[in-house]
């Protein structure tokens, strides 16, 4: 991929050493992974970074570290605060269930097998 801004080059590389880290941008490429793909999951989170960036040093704020935790907890929330909206448009209501692992069957000739 040839990318002629140099600023452009260092946000898509620092998206993609978070890849794999425990930080809240971890948490949001692998989320726009799972929805956009590997390339647009890269420019995603590059651009993320970079209204970041600009924003701290808009401001002259300090960063405020979030782990991968803390982000998919706040990510989760807004998603059932829209679903919830959503279904009370429609003239539905949510109400919470507990979650259960489904019980997997047993592999066909699983005994003596390594």
């Amino acid at each position: 991929m040839k990318v002629r801004n140099r600023a452009n080059q260092a946000f898509r590389q620092a998206a993609q050493s978070v890849a794999q880290s425990d930080s809240s941008f971890g948490a949001y490429y692998r989320a726009m992974r799972a929805r956009l793909g590997p390339k647009q999951a890269i420019v995603a989170t590059a651009h993320k970074i970079a209204r970041t960036v600009y924003h701290l040093l808009k401001t002259r704020e300090p960063y405020q570290e979030e782990s991968a935790a803390e982000y998919d907890r706040k990510r989760r929330e807004r998603e059932l605060k829209h679903l919830a909206r959503r279904a009370q448009k429609l003239g539905y209501t949510l109400t919470a269930a507990q979650a259960t692992a489904p019980a997997s069957p047993p592999e066909p000739g699983g005994e003596g097998r390594f």
